[in-house]
């Protein structure tokens, strides 16, 4: 579709000021079109009559700047009794904001660019996902080519399984669905003491044999930079799936003392115990249990009815939810799951969260290069 076809673009992406005052400037100043121009398949102007009167500057007012590999994508443009007027509104209003051209077209470029992925976007997911980056949290920072390389990858990132790890987590367990100077704190101090922290722009890598506990060491490491720093976190998993990570995560903030004390609730859970939804029953309770003391779900008995007379029960439970409670609303962790990729994937991934969200800390179990990349250490 050429960029002179009339498409309703989100408001996110349309700013029609930055459009005038960016005419405006080639109006006052002819010349600039010579290195800050669009071609047609790159005009997304959605002011009224304004792509015309860019035209206008192309084929007569900034002819001689005009590169004539410009001049052949575009039709000639209309002049009628509204172009003048057009023309002095535009004029007036880039001498007002008087701004610098080349920060006023990257601006449009960005947006342009997002313009024309919208408009050729195969579904609807993809279109959001357009619309998402203009919404990301440093998309200001972003070059015209870090535009165009998110835009490039928008179906690798649709492919891959995203999710907010402790979003909606006490549901996830009751619904039981399992299938620099100083750096930040660290919930281990012979490590604050020998590297100060974790801090940005480093990379720090921990290595243990098979089945050892590398990914409930990372969780532990996680919860302290998202639950006692504040900080989001993006975990990358290339094992454990999110399940296997959000009950490994429930584990540690009941059983962690440091996580203890911010929740409040001092007890000691299994993760199998959890997991098969064993809670004790309170002293006296009226209840059927088993040889542990763990209150017994009816044979007929729903899930709903049993968490219902867990509640009345168990203050075994109870806190268990006031844990869960406290840490679905705390900063995000943020989980990919992945299996085959490239480094380059990886990177992609990890860019967009960086931009989307301002994450900078970032922590991948376990380290794999790709098949490509095999002894090659820098990788």
């Amino acid at each position: 579709m050429a960029a002179e076809s009339v498409e309703k673009f989100p408001d996110i992406l349309v700013n029609e000021k930055l459009e005038i005052e960016y005419v405006g400037m080639l109006l006052n100043n002819p010349k600039g079109i010579s290195m800050f121009h669009f071609y047609n398949d790159e005009a997304y102007f959605s002011a009224p009559g304004i792509l015309n009167i860019y035209k206008l500057v192309v084929f007569k007012f900034g002819e001689v700047y005009t590169p004539e590999a410009v001049k052949q994508t575009f039709s000639f443009p209309k002049v009628n009794e509204e172009t003048e007027k057009i023309i002095d509104v535009c004029k007036a209003y880039a001498l007002k904001k008087n701004g610098d051209i080349q920060e006023v077209f990257t601006r449009l470029k960005k947006l342009f660019i997002l313009k024309k992925a919208y408009s050729f976007s195969p579904t609807e997911l993809i279109k959001e996902k357009v619309v998402a980056i203009r919404n990301y949290e440093r998309y200001p920072d972003m070059t015209i080519d870090e535009i165009k390389t998110r835009v490039d990858n928008l179906g690798l990132l649709s492919s891959v399984k995203e999710g907010v790890m402790n979003h909606d987590i006490t549901k996830f367990m009751l619904e039981g669905n399992n299938n620099l100077k100083t750096g930040l704190r660290l919930p281990f101090p012979l490590m604050d003491r020998t590297f100060k922290g974790i801090r940005k722009s480093e990379t720090m890598a921990f290595a243990m044999p098979s089945n050892a506990g590398k990914s409930r060491f990372i969780i532990n490491f996680i919860s302290y930079l998202a639950f006692v720093n504040h900080k989001k976190v993006l975990l990358i998993s290339n094992e454990m799936t999110e399940e296997k990570m959000k009950l490994c995560l429930i584990t540690t903030i009941l059983n962690s003392e440091i996580m203890q004390g911010l929740h409040g609730q001092k007890l000691h859970k299994r993760e199998a115990e959890i997991l098969g939804m064993k809670f004790r029953a309170n002293e006296g309770a009226n209840v059927e249990v088993d040889k542990d003391g763990f209150i017994l779900k009816g044979e007929n008995e729903t899930d709903e009815e049993f968490i219902e007379r867990l509640k009345q029960n168990s203050n075994e439970f109870n806190q268990t939810v006031i844990a869960t409670d406290w840490v679905a609303n705390q900063s995000s962790i943020f989980f990919v799951y992945v299996a085959d990729h490239t480094n380059d994937e990886l990177r992609s991934i990890i860019m967009d969260y960086y931009y989307r969200e301002g994450i900078e800390y970032v922590i991948y179990d376990t380290l794999k290069t790709d098949i490509q990349n095999i002894g090659n250490s820098e990788e």
